[in-house]
């Protein structure tokens, strides 16, 4: 599915406290990723008890390109900041949830 890319300067971390996230890129696109643990990131409320997700706002440090022949396994309570814009104004990836 096609996911809107953020400027660095607007790109929120996630936090998830139940489901790991596996992202897969597809069409050999790509994307720019930050990345977290979630000790150092402020605490948020829950978005959704049912999409388990926290959305919060830091300075996006650590930085890793994610690309076709690669995927990212985000486990509960790592902090990462998907769809980082890389000159790009959308990437196409399929996202995994895994309990």
């Amino acid at each position: 599915m096609d996911q809107p890319c953020y400027d660095i300067d607007d790109a929120p971390y996630e936090l998830h406290e139940i489901y790991a996230d596996v992202h897969f890129i597809l069409n050999n696109d790509s994307e720019l990723v930050g990345f977290k643990p979630g000790s150092e990131l402020i605490d948020a409320p829950l978005v959704d008890e049912g999409s388990d997700v926290r959305f919060v706002s830091s300075d996006i440090t650590n930085i890793m390109e994610l690309s076709g022949d690669k995927f990212a396994l985000f486990m509960p309570g790592e902090g990462h900041a998907p769809k980082i814009n890389d000159g790009k104004s959308k990437v196409t990836k399929i996202i995994c949830k895994v309990k």
